[in-house]
């Protein structure tokens, strides 16, 4: 199988290139020019260096996956822009709420589009906030750290997932979501100690969780699911 995943430097799209490349082949793409030429990638997965949030990025993805001779059969969407979540004395600009929303949503949109005569499923990544709000007994400084940016577009995220499955269900396309909880490595011991005491299962997700789900949804397991919102968060979401 030919797997897309976009965002393949990042937290969630490392994890899904390690697992994956095990039995599948995979093009990805990074923003990150120098975590790209330092990076080792098994022989079975190509990186191609574009900005997603370049207005023709989606066509410039078709030309080099052609150029490449790769029909993609998966499209898994896991982009981020960490520096959408950093509000300045809690506020944040139109300019991150513009980006947060055009990668979240318009993005994954315009490759859909674009990859549509090829593709079989698609995958969005998520997020728990993008289903309830954030919980301010958790964060040290809520007000300067409430990122209702990010929340938004997770939110948009998952009901274009819904619509994009209705729209392609003639094209035999499967459309879905999943909706991670927090993952361990990228707060610190004291974040981590509040989060943990929230979450019902008592802990983080750990790293070599994350592609379970994917894998899941990307194989023929998942025939009869589309347009749902997989939540993968140690029940966070039901308290």
């Amino acid at each position: 199988m030919n797997i897309l995943i976009t965002g393949g430097t990042g937290k969630v799209g490392s994890q899904l290139i390690q697992h994956l490349s095990k039995e599948h082949q995979i093009l990805s793409t990074s923003r990150r020019h120098k975590e790209l030429e330092s990076a080792t990638f098994p022989e079975n997965v190509r990186v191609i260096s574009v900005d997603l949030e370049h207005e023709n990025s989606a066509n410039e993805i078709k030309k080099q996956a052609d150029d490449l001779h790769f029909n993609v059969d998966v499209l898994i969407h896991s982009a981020r822009n960490r520096d959408y979540v950093q509000p300045v004395h809690g506020m944040i600009s139109r300019e991150r709420w513009i980006g947060e929303y055009v990668l979240d949503v318009v993005v994954p949109y315009e490759l859909s589009m674009v990859f549509r005569e090829q593709l079989k499923k698609i995958i969005l990544i998520s997020s728990i906030y993008g289903i309830v709000a954030q919980n301010p007994n958790i964060y040290e400084n809520y007000s300067e750290n409430a990122l209702l940016n990010y929340n938004a577009a997770k939110a948009a995220e998952i009901n274009l997932t819904k619509n994009l499955a209705v729209l392609l269900r003639k094209d035999g396309i499967t459309v879905n979501c999943i909706s991670y909880g927090g993952i361990e490595g990228r707060v610190d011991s004291k974040f981590m100690a509040q989060y943990n005491k929230q979450c019902p299962l008592g802990r983080m997700m750990h790293e070599d969780e994350v592609a379970h789900a994917v894998d899941f949804l990307a194989s023929g397991k998942s025939t009869y699911m589309t347009g749902h919102n997989l939540v993968v968060d140690g029940g966070w979401t039901i308290w």
